[in-house]
């Protein structure tokens, strides 16, 4: 279609051009008709072919940014999922395999249908369902490594989940003929109406230099707001193996390294760390965070520093978490600013569990305490003083 337009708006342009060129004292009222006409469709033609296209891009804009989200929230399904594999302690029986392999088709189902529908005729779909484990372990852990190799494709299509949208509008796309017959009724228009027509189309044209620039920006505008969502900085916290240091029942103090790493494609200002310990039977609504500290540090993409910290707490408490009636929470958040001038805010939440020798820090998942968001949109959480 695009090519259609352009070719219409060249010829119209040679008609107007030719009609220029011929100067005479008659007079004729179709003409000058005919002659407006022309110059009327090569605007319209080029400003409908603008709004088209800008409409376009506005539709694929929304595709991008709904899948964008719907990625998104697959791959931390698979980070939960995967963080519960890990974290199991049971021993590897048929059962257990059973389970995992059940939740790891059903979600490997329900992903690669919906990429076939957000994403036809792209292949979205048989990338993501190509993902295998790696065999010579055990069934277990080909499970674990097929749902890991699964997320990773999830993270590739998201990379270019633009070129994947446009990928399928130029598989559908289809370029139908046109033709045209036109009848003029030659004349020769004096000088005077040369000069009149021509400054008419001068206006024409300037009017619909504006419109276009405005879409333009328009359309860029929108186009560089989808970029930032994919290549925006991601810092988060994460504990270093095997988490919480042993206590001494006479003097407890959860000593643990917490590395600060940038998961996106731009660098980004660290600004301020918080954490702290919460004892209790569970979590509250609002998260119990600890009063921040303040860092500045500048993370490049993919790079990290650690951070030590020993937070102590009461012997009563630790004889609580003993006894099986309160828990040890690890809670925290992280704010930085991206390239983009974004302010964002990563929560971390885990909890301790002592029978777990590898990583004894396991995913919190409750609602509200594991996230990535602008920071103040949602700034509901309170400082806590430990035990309150």
């Amino acid at each position: 279609m695009t090519q259609v337009l352009g070719a219409l708006i060249v010829i119209l342009g040679v008609v107007l051009a030719v009609l220029g060129t011929i100067s005479t004292s008659r007079q004729s009222q179709w003409f000058r008709r005919a002659l407006f006409l022309v110059a009327a469709l090569i605007v319209g033609v080029q400003s409908w072919q603008t709004i088209d296209a800008s409409v376009e891009e506005q539709r694929i804009r929304r595709r991008v940014t709904e899948g964008i989200r719907f990625l998104v929230d697959e791959a931390e399904f698979a980070s939960q999922l995967e963080y519960k594999m890990r974290g199991d302690l049971r021993p590897d029986t048929k059962e257990k395999l059973a389970e995992y392999v059940a939740e790891i088709e059903r979600w490997r189902t329900r992903t690669g249908k919906a990429l076939k529908e957000r994403f036809p005729n792209t292949g979205a779909d048989r990338l993501f369902l190509a993902a295998i484990g790696d065999v010579g372990r055990g069934p277990i852990y080909y499970e674990y490594t097929r749902l890991r190799y699964s997320q990773t494709a999830l993270f590739a299509i998201l990379a270019s989940v633009d070129a994947f949208v446009r990928r399928e509008q130029l598989v559908l796309a289809t370029v139908p003929g046109s033709s045209a017959k036109a009848e003029t009724v030659w004349w020769w228009p004096s000088p005077d109406a040369w000069v009149a027509l021509f400054t008419a189309l001068l206006a024409l044209f300037t009017l619909a230099l504006v419109c276009v620039s405005v879409l333009q920006w328009r359309t860029l505008d929108a186009t560089q707001k989808s970029g930032v969502v994919v290549e925006r900085a991601y810092v988060g916290l994460s504990h270093r193996s095997p988490g919480l240091r042993p206590f001494d029942p006479t003097a407890p103090v959860a000593e643990v390294n917490i590395r600060v790493k940038n998961h996106g494609n731009t660098p980004a200002d660290v600004r301020a760390v918080s954490l702290g310990v919460w004892v209790g039977a569970s979590l509250p609504d609002v998260p119990p965070y600890a009063p921040s500290t303040a860092i500045t540090a500048f993370v490049t993409a993919h790079d990290a520093f650690v951070l030590h910290r020993s937070l102590p707490f009461s012997v009563a408490e630790y004889n609580q978490i003993v006894a099986g009636a309160a828990r040890l929470y690890l809670l925290g958040y992280v704010d930085y600013i991206d390239r983009f001038g974004q302010r964002h805010r990563h929560g971390y939440a885990r909890v301790w569990d002592r029978s777990n020798v590898t990583n004894n820090l396991v995913f919190v998942t409750e609602v509200g305490y594991n996230y990535d968001r602008p920071h103040g949109l949602e700034n509901t959480s309170r400082v806590v003083t430990l035990g309150s």
